[in-house]
């Protein structure tokens, strides 16, 4: 009978050591479970932050832009003639007026668009833009005041190493009246912004 009732009394003791067990293991996972639901927030906060705004590039901000092609609707048919015809000889130069040109061999085969980008469009490309607001005007290189003839002609010398267009030619007129084109919208004394090669600081 001792024995019997040593053995119910064992059992019941590994009963109770079971139950608290189980409710050592059930408390300790409901501690893990609260720990981390209350950090995961931190977590995905830290996570669904929104990344560093990068400043706004301003030199491409309110650049000038050159005519569209339409626009040239608005010219007389001869000065389009003119001005479409001035816009091959600033992009294609050389094959007009290089050591083969078609026109003349007066120049060294460069094109005007290798300095002045696009046919004398490209924003930051030293563009023509401001050329028919700003001429005729005082120019520290000569120490005159030169008008647009004189400041072509001064590239054909200069940078394409060659001979001055004569000012009533065809091609100088075309030249001239394809800047005039592109100067169209802009203000009398006025510099685009966008013009030259380098960019402001800010």
């Amino acid at each position: 009978m001792v024995a019997r009732s040593l053995q119910q009394s064992l059992y019941a003791l590994l009963g109770v050591i079971g139950v608290a067990a189980c409710l050592l293991v059930i408390l300790l996972y409901l501690e893990w479970n609260k720990t981390n639901l209350t950090s995961t927030p931190v977590l995905t906060s830290s996570l669904e932050q929104a990344p560093p705004t990068v400043p706004q590039d301003t030199n491409f901000v309110k650049l000038w832009t050159a005519p569209s092609e339409w626009r040239m609707t608005r010219l007389t048919g001869q000065e389009q003639d003119l001005a479409r015809y001035g816009r091959e000889l600033i992009a294609h130069t050389a094959n007009f007026l290089g050591p083969q040109g078609s026109v003349k061999p007066i120049s060294n085969g460069m094109n005007c668009q290798n300095c002045h980008l696009k046919a004398g469009t490209q924003p930051w490309g030293n563009n023509y833009s401001a050329v028919q607001a700003t001429y005729p005007k005082f120019r520290e290189r000569s120490g005159t005041v030169e008008n647009q003839v004189k400041r072509v002609n001064d590239c054909f010398q200069r940078s394409l190493n060659g001979k001055p267009l004569d000012s009533t030619s065809r091609e100088m007129r075309a030249i001239l009246t394809y800047i005039k084109w592109l100067g169209t919208d802009v203000p009398y004394k006025t510099v685009p912004r966008g013009r030259v090669f380098s960019k402001p600081r800010d």
